[in-house]
């Protein structure tokens, strides 16, 4: 997980960002303090490249998941270590500051979970930063053992909590995708299934693997049972078992693929669209019968490539010579980090110019939803009178699904917008896509042009049908 590379990388480098700082630091008489500073002044560079790439507008996923960009948070974590620790303990405190600064910076977490979105400008621009001191100010309250937080978190729940949550946070990344669509649409219940879950494996792995290789090892129990192997082939009696924890590891990955795909597969064989089947078809019937009484419309044909301007991000500019393969004369704008607010100067800029199709191609959401207001934008400079190709993204980026709802909405306010449906190719055959599970293989690049050319086709056979989630 990208989280787990970003402390990983930060546990191998800050020892020796910290060893140095001792060379340069130690001697002096207030060492602990220049140490403190020198670490606060990195952890300040780091959160300040962050907002700087924002503003330039870089890659989300680059921001969020770069080690330079996110070490602020792990070296205000620093700071704190070193300004408390002393050699006779760790320093406190008194219990009134404490115990403010301990609520109010849980207070302000809660407040920046509930009410920040995930594509807010404010999360790479201050929020992070304000999250990291509220974090500070919790974790120090916390060490002093008499507040109201710290006595919260020692009660026998929490505490439970607190040595499963590890697994907790493991677990439910592969919960949450391997839900059954069916909860999408019901959000608290897919939320307490996602809790619920995550809580009972991450216990499961806690009693039968974590905890058994946090007392005796890894590498112990193997010897053990290995040496066991060999006195009973020496002896000639049975030899022993599969070590326990391997067992019990199989065990508990066995009762999350059941728990995660069971109820899947009763949704799958239960069928409950059958009669909704009958119904859709009692109305295509209608619909056929009051076409067949209309006049006649003027007869679509499927453009040309040289009709067709499409703009968006690196996954469009990833799949240019498969577009081109299939609209010969193609017009391809793709760009790294390249979000749907470039779009307005960029089409202003080929309309001016005369150089902007009938057809238009909108690849974008790679790199975030569109904000409030952005689609409308788009159509009004786009005008109605143009056909709009929106595709539908793919990725395991937290604002994914709202990108991807975005186009389903989109396409059915305005009669000239078209979705195409690269995620569901995707998501049907990850082998489409590269080791980032984002840009496409070559082949993958084909399935994203097929995906824009069946779009175009709905349009020639005047199909106002809208994808559901894919």
């Amino acid at each position: 997980m990208w989280s787990l590379s970003i402390e990983e990388q930060f546990y191998l480098v800050w020892p020796l960002v910290l060893a140095l700082l001792f060379m340069l630091f130690g001697r002096r008489k207030k060492a602990k303090w220049l140490i403190g500073a020198a670490t606060f002044a990195l952890a300040a560079a780091s959160f300040a490249w962050m907002a700087h790439l924002s503003n330039a507008g870089a890659d989300a996923t680059r921001i969020y998941e770069g080690t330079d960009t996110r070490a602020g948070g792990l070296l205000l974590g620093a700071v704190l270590a070193i300004l408390l620790v002393r050699a006779t303990g760790t320093a406190e405190l008194k219990r009134f500051p404490a115990e403010v600064l301990g609520l109010a910076g849980i207070a302000v977490i809660i407040v920046l979970v509930a009410t920040m979105p995930d594509d807010s400008p404010f999360l790479f621009g201050g929020g992070l930063v304000v999250l990291s001191f509220a974090t500070m100010a919790a974790i120090h309250s916390i060490l002093h053992r008499k507040t109201v937080v710290s006595r919260v978190l020692a009660v026998a729940p929490m505490r439970w909590i607190g040595e499963r949550s590890y697994g907790i946070y493991l677990w439910h990344l592969p919960v949450t995708v391997y839900l059954p669509e069916q909860l999408d649409d019901v959000p608290l219940a897919r939320g307490a299934a996602v809790i619920a879950l995550s809580f009972l494996l991450a216990a499961m792995s806690w009693t039968l693997v974590e905890d058994p290789i946090r007392r005796n090892g890894v590498i112990e129990p193997l010897r053990n049972w290995r040496a066991a192997r060999r006195r009973a082939k020496r002896d000639e009696v049975p030899g022993p078992g599969t070590p326990r924890t391997v067992f019990a590891g199989a065990t508990v990955v066995l009762v999350a693929v059941a728990l995660m795909g069971l109820p899947a597969a009763v949704a799958g064989g239960a069928r409950p669209g059958a009669s909704l089947e009958k119904d859709l078809e009692a109305l295509a019937q209608r619909q056929d019968a009051a076409q067949a009484a209309a006049p006649a419309l003027p007869e679509r044909k499927m453009p040309t490539g040289d009709r067709i301007t499409a703009l968006g991000d690196s996954v469009l500019l990833a799949s240019a010579a498969a577009l081109d393969e299939e609209f010969p004369g193609i017009y391809v704008d793709g760009a790294v980090s390249r979000h749907y607010e470039a779009l307005p100067t960029i089409i202003a800029d080929m309309e001016a110019a005369g150089t902007l199709d009938q057809y238009v191609v909108l690849g974008f959401g790679t790199n975030g939803a569109a904000r409030e207001g952005e689609f409308e934008q788009i159509v009004d400079l786009l005008g109605k009178d143009r056909v709009i190709i929106v595709v539908m993204p793919y990725g395991d980026r937290w604002y994914m699904p709202e990108a991807k709802d975005q186009v389903i909405e989109f396409a059915k306010e305005y009669d000239n917008v078209y979705a195409a449906e690269w995620c569901r190719a995707a998501t049907a055959d990850t082998t489409l896509l590269r080791d980032d599970y984002i840009h496409p293989t070559l082949t993958g690049a084909t399935a994203y042009a097929d995906a824009i050319h069946d779009a175009l086709q709905q349009w020639v056979d005047r199909e106002d049908g809208v994808p559901s989630k894919c």
